[in-house]
């Protein structure tokens, strides 16, 4: 099996970040927002270039939000491999968040781009 070298790089580069993020933040987050500001924000803040729909972006996260809560839920619980962008799920972060933890999050992200 090929592999290209840009999803190669994109790849480790969200590894990276996940490896970082997990060693610098607390064991955990207390609330949605918290957990948003220690994991997500890597990705959906105006500064991530990953691809994922910013915090706020009304645009970009009306298609997701007219789907439901519940998509939304699965692809921050399982992730999203084989996408063309990456979307880690929890259990890349070594199980140390619940799916509690998780939807409060997602929760938070729906309230913040509406």
């Amino acid at each position: 099996m090929r592999v290209s070298i840009p999803f190669f790089c994109r790849t480790v580069s969200v590894l990276f970040v996940m490896v970082l993020a997990t060693a610098a933040a607390p064991a955990r987050a207390s609330s949605g927002k918290a957990f948003y500001n220690q994991i997500c924000s890597l990705c959906h803040d105006d500064g991530g270039d990953l691809g994922a729909p910013v915090l706020g972006d009304r645009q970009a996260w009306a298609p997701r939000l007219a789907k439901g809560r519940q998509p939304l839920y699965r692809a921050a619980i399982l992730g999203m491999p084989g996408s063309p962008r990456i979307m880690p799920g929890k259990n890349d972060y070594e199980g140390v968040y619940s799916d509690r933890q998780v939807k409060a999050a997602v929760d938070y992200m729906i309230r913040q781009s509406r």
